[in-house]
C-alpha cells in the first residue's frame, strides 16, 4: 500500500520532450487556428483537497487495466471543459493526470493497456516532416504506446517507439503485447508513465497522456527515515505547464521555427499557466 510518499512530479513537457513549440510559434497558433488568447485566469479559485487523483494498488500481484479515453475537463472555474486523451480504469474514471500507480520494491507489477480513442486524426498537427519511418497508421487513428519514463524494465516493457497501437487495430513495426511487466527492483522513487509513440509523443503528452508511478519501500528506506509523510499527509502532486485558448482548449503551436523544413514541428513548448492534478493553480488550503 501508499504509506509514506509525498510526492511532487514535474510533468513538463518543456523539461522531458525535446519536441513540441517555442514562444515564437505559440504566438502563430491563434493565427492560424483562428483564435483568440484568453484572459489570465484568476488563481486558487479550485480547491485541491476536492480534486483527488484516482490511486491503483500495484503490489496486489493483480494485472491491472489502464485504457486512454477522450474526455473533457474542466481545467478552471472560468474556463469551458478541455478536450483531453487521458489514462483511466474506465471512461468514467479517465482524468489528466491519470491513476497513481502505487507499487512495492521488489514486488512484480503488471499493466494492460487499451487504446479508446475514436479520433481518426490528431487534435494537433501531426508533422510528418521529421523523421523517415514516423508514425502515421493507415486506417487514421491515435497511435500510443506506454512508457515507464526513470523505471528500470525490460524492453518488451519499455514503450519502444514503434511499438504503438490503435484503437482500429493497427500496430507499429515492433509492437509485441499491451501487457507490461515492472519488476520494480530499483530504488524508491516517483517516476511516471506516458505516451512514448515515435514523432507524437509530444503531442500525446500535452493532450494528457500522463500519470504517476509510484515505487514504495515501506519495509526498508521509509522505515529507516520515519519522518515521510503517510495516510491522508501523503498527497500526489502532478506539476505541469499549459496554456489555453479561452475556449478551454489547449493552446498547442501549429506552425515550425523553420517551416520550409519542418512545417508543424518547434523545439519546445513553454506555457503560461501551472496545472496542478488537472487543476490550474490550485488552492491547497
Amino acid at each position: 500500500m501508499w504509506r509514506a510518499w509525498l510526492v511532487v512530479a514535474l510533468l513538463c513537457s518543456a523539461a522531458l520532450l525535446a519536441s513540441a513549440a517555442t514562444p515564437a510559434a505559440t504566438s502563430a497558433g491563434p493565427r492560424c487556428k483562428n483564435r483568440f488568447p484568453r484572459k489570465p485566469l484568476c488563481k486558487f479559485v479550485d480547491d485541491l483537497a476536492s480534486n483527488p487523483l484516482a490511486v491503483i494498488d500495484g503490489a496486489t500481484g493483480k494485472m491491472v487495466k489502464i485504457g486512454v479515453y477522450q474526455i473533457y475537463q474542466k481545467f478552471h472555474r472560468d474556463l469551458p471543459a478541455t478536450k483531453q486523451y487521458a489514462y483511466g480504469k474506465d471512461e468514467k474514471s479517465a482524468h489528466y493526470p491519470g491513476p497513481v500507480i502505487v507499487a512495492q520494491r521488489g514486488v512484480k507489477t503488471q499493466v494492460y493497456y487499451e487504446n479508446h480513442l475514436m479520433d481518426r486524426q490528431h487534435m494537433f498537427t501531426v508533422d510528418y516532416t521529421l523523421m523517415p519511418g514516423i508514425t502515421k497508421p493507415k486506417l487514421g487513428g491515435i497511435p500510443i504506446v506506454p512508457h515507464r519514463h526513470g523505471g528500470m524494465q525490460e524492453s518488451e516493457s519499455d514503450g519502444h517507439p514503434q511499438a504503438w497501437f490503435t484503437q482500429f487495430g493497427e500496430t507499429g513495426p515492433t509492437f509485441k503485447s499491451r501487457l507490461y511487466h515492472y519488476d520494480n527492483k530499483q530504488m524508491p522513487a516517483a517516476i511516471w508513465y506516458h505516451d512514448h509513440t515515435l514523432g507524437w509523443t509530444r503531442l500525446n503528452t500535452v493532450a494528457g497522456i500522463g500519470a504517476l508511478y509510484v515505487i514504495t519501500d515501506p519495509k526498508g528506506y521509509e522505515r529507516k527515515l520515519g519522518w515521510l509523510p503517510s495516510g491522508n499527509r501523503a498527497v500526489a502532486l502532478a506539476i505541469a505547464d499549459r496554456k489555453f485558448f479561452a475556449n478551454g482548449s489547449i493552446n498547442y503551436p501549429n506552425v515550425g521555427i523553420v517551416p520550409r523544413v519542418h512545417p508543424n514541428w518547434s523545439p519546445e513548448y513553454l506555457g503560461d499557466t501551472i496545472v496542478v492534478n488537472g487543476k490550474v493553480s490550485e488552492c491547497c488550503f
